[in-house]
């Protein structure tokens, strides 16, 4: 039988409590940010770029981003890239 969080006291599922409280995060490797989007959504995304650290592959930053960007539609990229972040931490996006 299927556990039922709601019945053993818990307010919300485990999957509720991600997207409200945590983030995936990308910033060196390849990664598939299109296919992390569909699992947890474009909303639980931060991306980094660890500049100016050695391990950024700096003046190729842009190339990197183009790269494990190329599925992921303008809005989410936008959203990922920069939006979450200022979100989370309250700046104002203008």
């Amino acid at each position: 039988e299927r556990f039922k969080f709601h019945e053993q006291g818990y307010k919300y599922k485990p999957s509720e409590l991600f997207k409200r409280q945590c983030y995936a995060m990308g910033w060196y490797d390849r990664i598939n940010v299109a296919h992390t989007c569909r699992h947890v959504g474009a909303g639980s995304i931060l991306w980094s770029t660890n500049f100016p650290r050695a391990t950024w592959p700096w003046p190729g930053s842009s190339d990197k981003i183009t790269l494990n960007f190329s599925d992921v539609d303008e809005a989410d990229r936008q959203r990922i890239l920069w939006g979450n972040a200022a979100e989370l931490y309250g700046l104002a996006q203008n």
